[in-house]
């Protein structure tokens, strides 16, 4: 699971990021976060003291923080998941505007 879930974390952030399958990308990223908010939600009311594993390098333990953090970007991903027609790709942010021909 281990080898495999980074892989299945990376693919729908880089669909999203890309402006590819946004919808498919978001709706991934949600079910992910919601299966991570609830297996830390178990164990900071378990008080376990294990370490979280969210970001490499980073010595954290389970707990609101964690929680919170994750909420965040569910809400982030949720937004994208409903607002679908927002075109938030990197073409159409970077990309000069269009000139709009004026009448004379």
């Amino acid at each position: 699971m281990a080898v495999i879930l980074p892989w299945f974390e990376t693919l729908p952030g880089a669909a999203l990021v890309l402006g590819v399958k946004v919808k498919g990308g978001a709706m991934a990223i949600s079910g992910l976060l919601v299966l991570f908010i609830s297996l830390i939600a178990i164990s900071a009311i378990r008080e376990l003291d294990v370490e979280c594993g969210c970001f490499s390098g980073v010595e954290r333990t389970v707990g609101w923080q964690a929680i919170t953090e994750d909420t965040v970007m569910l809400a982030g991903a949720l937004f994208l998941l409903v607002l679908d027609r927002i075109k938030l790709t990197p073409q159409r942010i970077f990309s000069q505007p269009k000139e709009i021909p004026r009448r004379k």
